[in-house]
C-alpha cells in the first residue's frame, strides 16, 4: 500500500486523458472507496451516476458549460446528494450543508482511489444542476454536487503552488 501522505501530495487534477477504456473492476473499487466516506448520521444519502455513453458524456459536458475535458474522459461520475433524505433528518441545514459535505467527502475518496489506480480525475463544480438532471434523467430528489471525469492521464500536470502551513493554520 502506498503511503497515504504521498498519495495525497502526488494527486493532480487531470484534464487531458488517453482514450483507453477503464476496466469495470477498477471503477467498482473506486466507487466503493467513495461509498466508504463518512456521512452525517451515517445517512449515506448520496447517489453516483457513472456515465460511459458518448452521447450522454456530450450532454454532461454541455451541462458543464462545454468543458472539453469532461466529454473526452472515458468515464464521468456525477455525484449527487439526496436532498429529500437530508431534509427529512436535518431540515434546511441537511440540504444546504450536510449533504454537500457528505458528497464532498465521498468525492475526495474517489479522487484518491482513482489516483492510486493510475487514473487521473478532475473535480468539476461549474455546471447547471438542472441540465445534468435532465440529461441523465436524475430524479429531483438527487442534487448534483460534483462532476468527475476519469481516465488514464495523457499528461500529469506539475504540482500546484500551495500556501504554507503557517499561512493556513491557526494554532490556538
Amino acid at each position: 500500500m502506498e503511503n497515504i501522505y504521498d498519495l495525497i501530495k502526488q494527486r493532480r487534477s487531470v484534464r487531458n486523458f488517453k482514450p483507453d477504456s477503464v476496466d469495470d473492476a477498477v471503477l467498482k473499487r473506486i466507487l466503493e472507496a467513495a461509498l466508504w466516506a463518512p456521512s452525517a448520521g451515517n445517512t449515506q444519502a448520496r447517489m453516483f451516476y457513472l456515465v460511459k455513453n458518448p452521447e450522454l458524456k456530450k450532454a454532461v459536458a454541455s451541462a458543464c458549460f462545454d468543458q472539453d475535458h469532461v466529454e473526452l474522459a472515458p468515464v464521468i461520475v456525477v455525484a449527487c446528494t439526496d436532498v429529500e433524505a437530508m431534509r427529512a433528518l436535518y431540515g434546511k441545514r441537511g440540504t444546504t450543508l450536510y449533504g454537500i459535505c457528505d458528497v464532498s467527502a465521498a468525492v475526495e475518496n474517489l479522487l484518491l482511489a482513482a489516483w492510486s489506480e493510475g487514473l487521473g480525475s478532475c473535480w468539476v463544480g461549474n455546471f447547471s444542476e438542472q441540465e445534468l438532471q435532465k440529461a441523465l434523467k436524475i430524479p429531483k430528489r438527487f442534487l448534483p454536487v460534483a462532476v468527475v471525469p476519469l481516465g488514464y492521464p495523457a499528461e500529469i500536470p506539475p504540482s500546484p503552488a500551495r500556501k504554507s502551513f503557517d499561512e493556513s493554520v491557526v494554532i490556538l
